[in-house]
């Protein structure tokens, strides 16, 4: 009964210092980008085999603020929204005359058509989203 006892302990041990060590790789590159945000442009790439790499020594928000700076945000939003605003009026064109297409006739192929539909929809966004990038 201890062995058990002490195989799960050793199995638990295990398991949180497995997901502790894939939780430190993932979240890895999100903490050297924001340090690295928070540095001088030259000193960005300075003690990359360090861990000072992650602390930043003088942090400071200038690289925001150059950013700010540089690009014009509002041309970017109204960019943004006008691409948006085109492909949902388009999408909801295209995909209002294929629903109706579907639902009122009867044609070779449309009940495959409609398993794909009820398929996709089964799916994760982001399973279909990444291929995409």
């Amino acid at each position: 009964m201890k062995s058990l006892k002490a195989q799960n302990a050793l199995q638990k041990i295990l398991f949180y210092a497995g997901n502790t060590i894939i939780g430190v790789i993932f979240v890895s590159p999100l903490i050297w980008m924001i340090a690295a945000s928070l540095k001088p442009e030259a000193k960005i790439f300075a003690n990359m085999n360090s861990i000072k790499t992650f602390i930043p020594e003088e942090a400071s928000l200038d690289n925001f603020i150059e950013v700010f700076r540089r690009v014009d945000l509002a041309n970017v939003f109204k960019n943004t929204l006008t691409y948006i605003l085109l492909i949902l009026v388009l999408d909801l064109l295209i995909n209002s005359i294929c629903g109706y297409a579907l639902a009122k006739f009867r044609f070779r192929g449309r009940k495959l058509i409609l398993s794909f539909v009820v398929a996709l929809m089964v799916m994760p966004m982001e399973a279909i989203l990444l291929p995409m990038y």
